[in-house]
């Protein structure tokens, strides 16, 4: 029974390393965790060379210690970078940014650690989503900063 509760508890063990440790980009739909490729040292300071709605990465920090990735999409409004959310209740990420707002955006292949920050003015909502945004409901916005 040791010998069964052992091999059970070391291979536990070796998933999590495995998980803490190896790249996993989210395809789609389908979360990842740790974002592979070379993290740049110094972050845009003007974001502008993305297209708005250009589809981006965001890592978040857990508090389980494996990261935890999703595909997103994105907007450029004057050189910032904002990142929605939609039906955020649902949603892991968000409350991993309300923890901690550390993050890891992938655009073009790069890495940056940046930080997310909530967004509630509704003045720079209205400007980022255009008309109506406040009409759609559980939709969060998060501007992407240096940190």
């Amino acid at each position: 029974m040791k010998k069964i509760l052992g091999f059970i508890v070391g291979t536990i063990l070796l998933v999590y390393l495995g998980a803490l440790l190896v790249s996993n980009d989210p395809v789609e739909q389908r979360p990842g965790t740790r974002l592979s490729g070379e993290v740049q040292a110094t972050p845009p300071t003007d974001w502008s060379f993305l297209e708005s709605r250009s589809k981006l990465f965001v890592q978040t920090h857990t508090w389980y210690l494996i990261p935890h990735s999703v595909t997103t999409t994105s907007f450029v409004v004057d050189g910032v970078l904002y990142v929605p959310c939609g039906q955020c209740a649902g949603k892991r990420w968000p409350k991993n940014v309300a923890r901690d707002s550390r993050v890891r955006i992938k655009a073009n292949d790069k890495l940056y650690d940046l930080r997310a920050v909530k967004v509630t003015d509704a003045a720079t909502i209205q400007r980022v989503f255009g008309d109506n945004p406040l009409d759609m409901p559980g939709i969060e916005l998060y501007r992407i900063e240096d940190l």
